[in-house]
């Protein structure tokens, strides 16, 4: 170009050399080592967006139609019972993903209280009688059972243990809330009645009493802060009485 403006070369030449150059230009630059390498991950970009199109539009298929059978089946409607099975497993699937989302959710903005709060319950006094009754709520599964599973007799055990040595369970739960960070394994099922679903949870035993516990612990301080109204949880007070006609 330069030589052109100053008269040297005339256009033909020009001409020639710009041709030479732009089909030169992958191996003028060595931009002909990358080409085919570049070219093939656009491809396959493009083809992997296609692919995450097809599995996001399956999946949200699977989803609706496991709702849509769930209300057939709610409705009373004719269904094959593999259907209702695989009706089952995929709502199963379905919660499960939910809540390994929810949990998800929680380690990244959580924990929702402090440091102090999660504690207090340490610095209580051992109240036995809480234990106690929540003891006698897991006791009363097994009053109406003649014959045990091994299991069972495990959880049968550890229950009248507690009941032998509170304090020591006392103080054990609490050393579990404060200090435990590893998680047990529980087991989950569901029973299907057709018209909803219940989930059943099997978990350890210690674990189960420590569970009551908490429970029986959060009722009881619930109650004594009033922050349940008395129409929702029995209480030995009797609720004040409301006049309609204002």
């Amino acid at each position: 170009m330069c030589k052109y403006l100053l008269d040297n070369i005339d256009a033909f030449q020009l001409a020639d050399g710009l041709q030479y150059t732009f089909a030169h230009v992958g191996q003028l630059t060595g931009m002909y080592r990358y080409k085919y390498k570049l070219m093939r991950q656009i491809r396959l970009c493009k083809d992997l967006n296609m692919i995450l199109w097809y599995v996001k539009a399956k999946a949200d298929w699977w989803t609706s139609t496991a709702h849509y059978n769930r209300e057939r089946i709610r409705r009373g409607a004719t269904v094959d019972k593999t259907v209702c099975k695989k009706n089952l497993g995929r709502l199963t699937r379905l919660y499960l993903k939910a809540e390994q989302e929810r949990q998800h959710n929680y380690l990244k903005d959580g924990p929702y209280i402090t440091a102090e709060e999660a504690v207090a319950m340490y610095t209580t006094v051992h109240d036995t009688k809480l234990l106690i009754l929540a003891l006698e709520r897991l006791k009363e599964a097994y009053s109406v059972k003649s014959r045990l599973n091994q299991w069972q007799r495990e959880e049968l055990g550890s229950i009248e243990q507690a009941y032998d040595n509170p304090h020591a369970a006392l103080s054990r739960m609490k050393r579990h809330l404060l200090t435990r960070r590893a998680f047990k394994e529980c087991g989950i099922e569901f029973n299907d009645l057709y018209s909803h679903l219940i989930s059943v949870y099997d978990v350890e035993p210690f674990e189960k009493i420590t569970n009551a516990y908490l429970y029986q612990y959060l009722r009881y301080d619930a109650d004594k802060r009033r922050l349940l109204p008395a129409w929702i949880n029995p209480a030995d007070s009797e609720p004040p009485p409301l006049l309609v006609y204002k």
